[in-house]
């Protein structure tokens, strides 16, 4: 989550008033509270916001304190509880409602992320932490050139901020522009940042960019913050891990790392995939039966840009060749954008069904319906453009 700077204001009036007053006690406590958060303390920050809201609920600025907390935890449905009622009392607070898009993001809610922040760009044009968390939206929605235009305005204003220089990083990955990603995310190392994000981004690099020993690097990663290292950690480690030793021609070491990366979380995965086991059975069904048809004459001309999904597994090719295709006028890249699952998500929920995400699961009494969503999501992501890719692996599924 972005950091907080909503204290400022009242830190000059602490200076003026007596440093024993009540209120100003319960601000220190605040941002103390902030304090911790900031340098990864999140259990005593936790702690030290609960005590200040045992003895006033319904402060606001323990209300958001605690709601960054919580998200930097992890813990979005509780985070969310608070920046609710943190909003509830100050619901043009930009800086909360900022707060609480980033939460609806992390809970999947785009739509709802980019409408509250929205709100708080009006109250607040010029803040850098908007405009880091709508970068963060677009990124999610795989639109890239937009979101690395909001990570380089935040950054523009402020330079000091890491996360937006990371956000214009991730973004260039994506974009193709390699080297330019590299140079920023070594500088961050460099800077004292070495944390297990910043390596795993640079083993996916060409080795030749990389001006750093991965393997003996990674050999001193601890997990942020405080606590022994979980299994999500341990299992992401040993990928990386993987992935460098690749580079570096150790591929039976890589291996080893790969099965230690298997290892971990293994029952967690194992109930993953026995719940999307039994939803393969129609589609090999319908891949088994069902005669290749293709709609339409080719003789009528339509207004709706044209979806053009490039299918294959990860590590294909897949964004080499939109690359290509993406050179040509009149199309626009798309990258590996859900507006598939968008449309059928939005099919199942008018119809007042469970959320289901899946062209396989779309019941055939929904067909209107989500060609209708999928319209308007298609012609939204595409703009101007006739064409609009789509390289999601997943879309072999739907083929």
């Amino acid at each position: 989550m972005a950091r907080s700077g909503r204290h400022k204001g009242a830190q000059a009036q602490a200076k003026k008033g007596g440093a024993d007053h009540p209120l100003l006690q319960g601000l220190a406590e605040v941002q103390g509270a902030e304090r911790l958060r900031l340098a990864g303390k999140l259990k005593q920050a936790r702690a030290a916001c609960a005590a200040v809201l045992e003895k006033d609920p319904d402060y606001v600025a323990a209300l958001f304190t605690m709601g960054l907390i919580l998200a930097d935890q992890a813990q979005y449905d509780e985070a969310l509880r608070h920046m609710h009622r943190a909003m509830m009392f100050n619901p043009l607070d930009p800086q909360i409602l900022t707060g609480l898009s980033g939460v609806y993001l992390k809970l999947g809610s785009n739509l709802m992320a980019a409408r509250t922040l929205e709100q708080a760009r009006q109250r607040s044009p010029e803040d850098a932490n908007i405009l880091v968390t709508l970068g963060e939206i677009y990124r999610e929605e795989k639109e890239y050139e937009l979101s690395k235009e909001a990570f380089e305005a935040a950054f523009k204003i402020d330079p000091s901020l890491k996360i937006a220089e990371k956000g214009i990083a991730l973004n260039m990955l994506h974009i193709g522009e390699l080297a330019e990603a590299c140079e920023i995310l070594e500088r961050q190392v460099r800077e004292g940042g070495q944390t297990l994000d910043l390596f795993y981004h640079l083993s996916q690099l060409p080795v030749s960019m990389v001006g750093f020993d991965l393997v003996s690097m990674l050999e001193r990663v601890k997990p942020a913050g405080q606590g022994v290292a979980n299994e999500e950690f341990r299992s992401q480690l040993a990928f990386t891990k993987a992935a460098a030793l690749d580079k570096a021609g150790k591929h039976e070491k890589a291996w080893t790392q790969v099965c230690e990366a298997r290892r971990h979380n293994a029952d967690k995965n194992r109930k993953a995939y026995q719940r999307h086991r039994p939803r393969l059975d129609p589609l090999l069904k319908l891949a088994r039966t069902a005669p290749v048809s293709i709609y339409g004459d080719g003789e009528t001309a339509s207004e709706d840009p044209v979806s053009l999904f490039i299918a294959g597994p990860s590590r294909s090719g897949k964004t080499s060749l939109e690359r290509l295709v993406g050179s040509l006028e009149g199309v626009k890249k798309g990258y590996e954008n859900p507006i598939v699952e968008n449309a059928v998500a939005r099919a199942f929920q008018t119809a007042g069904l469970a959320t289901r995400s899946s062209l396989v699961q779309l019941p055939p009494g929904l067909g209107d319906q989500f060609r209708e969503f999928y319209r308007e999501e298609l012609e939204k992501r595409a703009q101007s453009a006739r064409v609009l890719t789509n390289t999601l692996p997943a879309r072999i599924e739907d083929a």
